[in-house]
């Protein structure tokens, strides 16, 4: 672990001070799989080219959960150190920036358990609201700013499962609890977000 934050400190004084290999690489022709296996190598292009290529969507992912940059930051720091120690862990080179936005995730919901209160999403036996069912459906964006104004367990879950695509399997794994949890508290979060919903479009009805 101590070579990987080595080799992670280098990529970075590398992009402040090696601009004339930046640019290089940038007009290199390398795709996905000439970097992974660079990667599988141990190669320090490959390393920099990597985080070039995946940096911006591994910090929105982080940020889109923590809502925090310095947690984002330090959850993308810390998944792309991780990233590099268990490289031979991905199996198709095709899937590396789902497989690396796994890892971000896990990372960013370690660092935010590690830094304040996270609400722990209590395995229990309430009954689940009853859905209503809304005929205006939010586009992405509207749903992300709705998503943003839940208390922050239920905005986390619905971050993990309608922008983050993950299944309630591997948001139970991410977050301790059972799959069938994930489920009950996914049910519970979107009559919160359909609330917000509806609040939003009465408040644009009035503003129009």
């Amino acid at each position: 672990m101590l070579m990987q934050r080595f080799a992670l400190l280098s990529i970075l004084l590398l992009k402040h001070c090696r601009k004339d290999l930046i640019r290089t690489l940038k007009q290199a022709t390398y795709n996905q799989a000439d970097i992974v296996r660079g990667l599988r190598k141990g190669q320090q292009w490959a390393q920099l080219a990597f985080y070039d290529l995946y940096f911006e969507p591994a910090y929105h992912a982080a940020y889109r959960i923590s809502r925090n940059q310095m947690d984002a930051e330090d959850a993308v720091h810390e998944g792309f150190i991780k990233a590099f120690a268990k490289i031979n862990t991905l199996k198709k080179e095709s899937a590396a920036e789902s497989w690396l936005k796994r890892i971000i995730i896990n990372e960013t919901l370690h660092t935010l358990k590690s830094s304040r209160l996270f609400i722990q999403l209590a395995e229990d036996e309430e009954e689940v609201p009853k859905e209503e069912t809304e005929n205006d459906l939010p586009t992405l964006k509207e749903l992300n700013a709705c998503i943003n104004e839940l208390p922050e367990g239920y905005r986390i879950i619905c971050q993990l499962f309608f922008i983050e695509e993950m299944k309630h399997e591997e948001i139970g794994q991410a977050l301790g609890i059972a799959a069938s949890t994930s489920r009950s508290q996914l049910s519970r979060a979107k009559v919160h977000l359909q609330k917000v919903i509806r609040q939003n479009l009465k408040k644009y009805e009035r503003e129009l």
